[in-house]
Order: structure tokens, then sequence, then C-alpha cells
């Protein structure tokens, strides 16, 4: 599968429809090369992805994401930083266009419930502080889910 012709020959096989339409259009006659490939490709994340989606998503992930309170802290640690190393897969992105260090650590904070976020208030855990990695932040969180998890427990509930 490494020649372009073969990956053409992969994409002609698994699309159809307007999908199939678009990377054959933008191919057109001319020979399959990797540019060329990369070209229908990109036409075809123009088709999938709706306008504006990198700029839709990063700011979702800026202002909007929430820990699903069903979710394991390291699960959605994990999810979200996958999402980030997606990032330049959309429309318009390129290699620079996912979250630095400093902006996932706060996208990860503001996830985290206010309880949380005031509990390491409380403690004098400042998760933005230069040494603070995201190591740090999840060891500090998976402990406060572990204690929200006691507590619950013991009152017989399954959510605060």
């Amino acid at each position: 599968m490494t020649t372009a012709a073969n990956k053409y020959g992969i994409l002609k096989t698994v699309l159809k429809g307007t999908a199939l339409e678009v990377v054959e259009t933008s191919m057109g006659d001319e020979q399959v090369t990797n540019a060329k490939l990369k070209e229908a490709i990109d036409a075809l994340k123009k088709l999938v992805f709706p306008h504006q989606a990198l700029q839709t998503q990063k700011r979702y992930m800026k202002k909007d994401l929430k820990k699903p309170f069903s979710m394991d802290v390291r699960e959605f640690f994990n999810r979200v930083n996958t999402l980030n190393r997606y990032l330049h897969e959309f429309p318009g992105a390129d290699a620079d266009s996912h979250f630095n260090e400093e902006d996932m650590q706060e996208i990860l904070v503001y996830a985290m419930p206010a309880m949380w976020r005031s509990r390491m208030d409380e403690v004098g855990f400042d998760p933005f502080a230069d040494d603070v990695t995201q190591a740090d932040l999840l060891a500090k969180v998976e402990a406060l889910e572990r204690y929200q998890r006691k507590i619950m427990s013991q009152k017989g509930s399954r959510k605060p």
C-alpha cells in the first residue's frame, strides 16, 4: 500500500456516491501521485467536514468541553489528547493547528467539575504553575475522583 496508485485504488473501493465523485474529479486524468492524492483527500475533507470545522472544534474544546460524569478522568484525558492530535487533519489545518501544552492544561482544568477546581484551590494546588505537568494534574484529579466516589458510595448515591 505504499504507492499512490495503490492508495487511490483503496479509496475508490471504499468510497461511493458523492465522496467518490469528489475524489475522482479532484484526481482528474493526471498521473496518480501522492501530491495529487493529498489534494483529492483535502477536497473530500471539505465535503465531509462542516464549514469552519477546525475553529468550531477548537472553540468547543476551550469553552464548552466537560468531563462526563460516567467517564474516568484518565480516559477523558486520553480522549482529549487524542482529539488534539487529530486537529491537524481538519480542512485548512496545518501541523501547528493543535493546542500547545499550556492550552491543553487550561482545557483539561476547566473541563473538570467546578467542585474539583475549588478543592484544588482550597489545598493550594495551582494547576497553571510552570512546574505542574499534565501528569501532575491527572494525579490530582484522579485523587479527587476517588474521593468523590468514596463519598458517593457511602451516601448510596450515583451523582453528587
